[in-house]
């Protein structure tokens, strides 16, 4: 029964010393298992124009690998090989494997080239990973799957499910002769199951859904067509004859009214697949400052109890730095895996009050109400209005006000005004609970200190993303507000917290990352400050 975390390197290149405390904490807390998906934090040989420029040398990752040893996590380390190839194809010398040359997302399933690269860098990883006995090779959200003229061929004599299949079988086939279990994630076979008879059953599936939890009245559907936003929530009324016809005795196995959350774990596992639930404690559309706390203690919470059921494999807790997020916040859904394993009758409101009582000394739920009042995104706080992405370029100058001008234009200026002055209201809520938890808390202060910073962000950036939008265009602002968005008090406060906050990822992450964090986060905003106001930054 694995108990994992994924570890996400593809924005974050954390610091050894980092990590080294939290593989700690994660075996004091029951995880025995880690998911490493390092992508250019090694000093590949096989792809060294990928590598970052403070990449882990082998001998120092090695280092690491040998610590998880020592503390007894399995180590399984991920190599993306079929979508999600950003930090490759970015680089002129592989465009050729893309699907599409004008994306850099994909590789072509098909390209004669494809499979020997992908081989000997999975050997390079096994060389490093000398005690693994599972790999995962990615192999999700493959968007523009089938859209090349040679792979659009081959679809119309057979499916995109098979193109699929095909390529997952062969990759699969390389580590199953050396007795390693691939693992793929779930999401493709689901949104074409046609071919999934093909599959090999020694392929293990780790079935991610992150934004529901039981009794919500509403299960994740994967759509038809797989794309970027595709899928969505759906409740019983909404649900398609297709999907019905698929997945109905899954979606209903007790009563016709009650959903199954969880019901694409079931079909997987009834299909002859070892299956593993993987909820989130960080992902989209989190905003780069606070995680939508709840949803992800409520998801985990659910997704680890169905991990535990005994047709099943067990569960792993992904994290997604696209978001930016430390993992210091996102310790309350990190925790529940031994909550649950150390007290399986108890409830998600017992947790809510063990994690207060055990990090506060304090008998309410005043800080997971004032987690939920950050929970909720303005403009700009999340990495699409900030102009960054997984190919982890620099932000375009001028990126900000293209946005806003995107905004006039179809129509929604003053909505999004609307949820901006929704999010001060209830960003300052927060803000207050946390200043009087920090009165009257007994312990847990810099857990504390961490959520009132990223509520003092999120405040000033919802003050900020106001002006930007109001700025001109003499829209009305209601009650006395407008007299308080003072462009240079704005930016001076900014540059104030970003300054702390560097100082609190100087701790985490290395030296150039910490830079382009604070690039992502900061740069388009003082840009734009700079352009609209000629203000001078204090540098």
């Amino acid at each position: 029964m694995i108990t994992g975390f994924h570890i996400d390197m593809n924005i974050a290149r954390f610091r050894c010393e980092y990590l080294k405390q939290w593989l700690q904490r994660l075996s004091n807390l029951g995880y025995d298992t880690i998911l490493w998906e390092v992508e250019n934090n090694i000093r590949w040989d096989t792809c060294p124009e990928c590598v970052a420029a403070d990449a882990f040398d082998k001998k120092e990752f090695k280092a690491l690998l040998d610590y998880c040893d020592n503390l007894g996590l399995e180590s399984i380390p991920v190599l993306q090989t079929l979508g999600h190839c950003e930090y490759v194809l970015k680089h002129n010398k592989y465009k050729h494997l893309a699907e599409l040359p004008e994306r850099i997302d994909q590789y072509c399933p098909l390209h004669p080239d494809l499979p020997d690269f992908l081989y000997k860098w999975m050997d390079e990883y096994l060389e490093l990973f000398t005690h693994t006995k599972r790999f995962h090779i990615g192999a999700d959200e493959a968007w523009s799957l089938g859209k090349c003229p040679k792979c659009k061929h081959y679809i119309e004599n057979n499916s995109l499910s098979e193109l699929y299949i095909n390529h997952v079988n062969s990759i699969s086939k390389y580590l199953l002769d050396k007795n390693i279990q691939p693992i793929i994630w779930a999401d493709m076979v689901l949104h074409y199951p046609e071919a999934l008879e093909m599959l090999s059953r020694d392929i293990m599936l780790c079935d991610f859904m992150y934004d529901t939890y039981r009794n919500s009245g509403q299960i994740w559907v994967w759509d038809r067509i797989c794309d970027d936003g595709s899928s969505d929530l759906k409740t019983k009324d909404q649900l398609d004859d297709w999907t019905i016809k698929q997945f109905g005795k899954y979606i209903f196995p007790n009563n016709p009214n009650e959903l199954e959350t969880f019901y694409t774990a079931d079909y997987l596992s009834d299909k002859g697949f070892k299956v593993v639930t993987c909820p989130a404690s960080c992902s989209y559309p989190d905003n780069i400052f606070a995680s939508r706390t709840m949803l992800h203690i409520k998801n985990t919470f659910d997704s680890f109890k169905k991990g535990r059921k005994q047709h099943l494999q067990g569960s792993i807790l992904t994290s997604w730095t696209m978001h930016l997020l430390p993992w210091e916040l996102q310790s309350p859904s990190l925790e529940i895996p031994n909550f649950i394993l150390n007290n399986p009758r108890l409830s998600l409101e017992d947790y809510l009050k063990f994690y207060s009582e055990n990090h506060f000394g304090i008998n309410d739920n005043r800080f997971f109400e004032a987690c939920e009042l950050l929970s909720r995104g303005c403009l700009f706080t999340h990495h699409p209005t900030l102009g960054f992405n997984k190919s982890a370029f620099a932000t375009a100058d001028g990126h900000v006000g293209k946005t806003i001008c995107e905004i006039r234009n179809n129509g929604k200026l003053e909505t999004e005004i609307g949820n901006c002055l929704i999010c001060i209201d209830e960003y300052t809520k927060g803000i207050e609970i946390f200043n009087q938890l920090l009165l009257g808390a007994t312990k847990g202060q810099e857990e504390i200190k961490y959520w009132h910073l990223a509520g003092e962000n999120l405040l000033n950036r919802a003050k900020t993303s106001t002006y930007f939008l109001t700025f001109n265009w003499g829209s009305e602002i209601k009650g006395n507000l407008k007299s308080k968005l003072e462009p240079h008090v704005l930016l001076a406060e900014m540059q104030t917290l970003k300054r702390r906050i560097k100082s609190f990822y100087l701790d985490q992450l290395k030296p150039d990352c910490v830079n382009n964090y604070m690039h992502w986060i900061y740069y388009p905003i003082e840009n734009y400050f700079t352009k609209i106001g000629n203000l001078e930054l204090n540098k």
